[in-house]
């Protein structure tokens, strides 16, 4: 959410004719069944192979948490810590998320199953902020809660696998000239700017 807003308003510069209708939702789509001209997903690898998916740039995630979080709870020194910890999942799967963990060869996975699951980062950003518990997210959406102090790193020599920032599309045989035009400006905008 943070990198559209300036994207739109400089393409609609550059495009004063150009109607952008969004439909804001985390959940995975049908881009063929429902209908959409393209889609800009922060994931992991497709899975579906029948769209075309275009990567734009990694998206690197670190577990954080509330100073206060942590001085009332203590600071996890492993990941098998945070079974004793308030985990803030992301998605909407029974039981919560499952977070890959990597430090050098070793690899840990944490069930983050906890008393707030939500499918939006910048809501669990803001309960991690309020004290709420432990959350694996984008750095980008942290960020300014990390340089103001209002959140901190945890766990910081393991880490989760990047995500991307992806466009995908349906099946076309050739991409029609606004999305085109539209998926180029967007990831040079984002390459130039690095919002994330």
């Amino acid at each position: 959410m943070k990198i559209l807003p300036p994207v739109l308003s400089q393409f609609a510069i550059i495009h004063p004719q150009t109607e952008v209708v969004l439909n804001l939702t985390d959940r995975l789509i049908d881009i063929v069944d429902e209908d959409f001209d393209l889609a800009i997903r922060i994931s992991g690898p497709p899975a579906d192979k029948s769209t075309i998916w275009r990567k734009i740039c990694r998206v690197p995630r670190l577990l954080v948490a509330a100073p206060s979080y942590l001085l009332a709870r203590g600071r996890p020194e492993v990941p098998e810590d945070l079974a004793d910890h308030a985990r803030l999942a992301y998605g909407d799967a029974p039981g919560g998320e499952s977070w890959l963990l990597g430090q050098g060869g070793q690899r840990r996975v944490v069930q983050a199953a906890g008393r707030f699951q939500a499918n939006n980062g910048e809501l669990l950003a803001q309960l991690a902020v309020q004290g709420e518990g432990i959350a694996l997210l984008p750095r980008f959406i942290v960020e300014d809660d990390l340089r103001a102090g209002r959140l901190v790193a945890v766990l910081e020599g393991w880490q989760a696998p990047d995500i991307w920032l992806t466009l995908y599309y349906p099946p076309y045989d050739r991409l029609p000239l606004r999305v085109a035009t539209f998926s180029d400006f967007f990831a040079t905008h984002v390459l130039e700017t690095r919002p994330l």
